[in-house]
């Protein structure tokens, strides 16, 4: 029973600076920024179909500044068939060639992080370029009708992170996503790893109930899939249904859902314990979404005896079992 989510960057480093990522926290000496070279990868990929159901090409890093985005995507379709792919990008670099790539692989989505189509707020917050956001949109839109004329594969997401500054413009970001093609929109709330982001968290309060209404309301028109956090039960049990069908390992998915809820009815410490395995650019892999506890490197020689250790730290955290450094993960109940 595979319930491992793996998450890597093919591509750890980023033509944007977003205001609030953590991208930086995350440079070590085993995930320096910078291309993964195909030859880990390919050595990574036989120990990810073994213990993962989903695998996820990018967390932190622009997957697109991938030089050779065929190569490793060539390998993607051959070696992760029969799991769930996932991309997140900011989608500046999504033009034709890098949409005629993805159209063509096995991936399950491709997720665009948009977090307001106010192009100067937008600008600020993503430390790029004025008219950014129009080329991202274009893409997008080009890429949703792309995707329209074949397959239906892979969906395509917007992610977007709620901010105080962002929050008044969440129903124009979704008007907009309702006419390019979009077959869902993901709210993420704001993460204040330091504390100049303190000032844009959301508080959850009538006013940001009052703008997920609109927003829920928009997209329903839109038939556009809708999914926010600490969503009330009822919509938390219709999101996961209506989920269901953007996913191409629909076992997996059943299987990877109920281990979640698991966690919460069994109070488990970490509420990703046993479901979230970290990549680095080295091979190293932590059975941890804060990379907390120890790693193992699956490009020894010795496969099966990392895969025991690997498998070993999994039940641990199940069971219940945290590390030092676990009382200061944000995962951490």
């Amino acid at each position: 029973m595979k319930l491992l989510q793996a998450y890597l960057d093919i591509h750890s480093s980023c033509n944007y600076k977003c205001a609030y990522c953590y991208r930086s926290e995350l440079e070590t000496a085993g995930n320096r920024a910078g291309p993964m070279p195909l030859e880990v990868f390919e050595k990574l990929t036989p120990i990810l179909k073994r213990m993962c159901w989903s695998v996820s090409l990018s967390c932190a890093g622009e997957p697109l500044l991938y030089s050779h985005l065929w190569d490793i995507m060539d390998v993607v379709n051959r070696e992760l068939a029969g799991l769930d792919v996932t991309l997140v990008t900011n989608g500046f670099l999504l033009n034709e060639r890098a949409q005629d790539i993805l159209a063509e692989s096995i991936v399950s989505k491709v997720s665009v992080s948009i977090d307001t189509v106010n192009p100067e707020l937008y600008s600020r917050l993503c430390g790029c370029a004025p008219g950014a956001l129009e080329t991202v949109l274009r893409n997008v839109e080009s890429f949703g009708s792309k995707l329209r004329r074949g397959t239906g594969w892979p969906k395509l997401f917007v992610t977007a992170i709620a901010m105080k500054s962002t929050m008044p413009h969440l129903a124009d970001l979704a008007r907009r996503c309702c006419g390019m093609g979009v077959d869902g929109i993901k709210i993420q709330w704001l993460v204040p790893w330091k504390a100049s982001l303190e000032s844009e968290v959301v508080a959850h309060d009538d006013a940001t109930r009052a703008v997920l209404r609109e927003v829920a309301s928009i997209l329903a028109a839109g038939r556009v899939y809708f999914e926010y956090p600490n969503a009330p039960a009822g919509e938390k049990i219709r999101s996961l249904v209506q989920g269901f069908r953007f996913y191409r390992n629909k076992p997996g998915y059943c299987l990877f859902s109920l281990a979640k809820v698991a966690n919460v009815l069994l109070k488990t410490p970490c509420r990703l314990a046993g479901t979230h395995l970290n990549v680095y650019q080295d091979g190293t892999m932590h059975a941890c979404a804060s990379s907390n506890g120890p790693g193992v490197s699956f490009l020894t020689d010795d496969v099966d005896e990392q895969e025991k250790r690997m498998r070993k730290a999994i039940a641990f955290l199940r069971r219940g079992g945290s590390y030092p450094e676990c009382s200061k993960c944000r995962f951490y109940q």
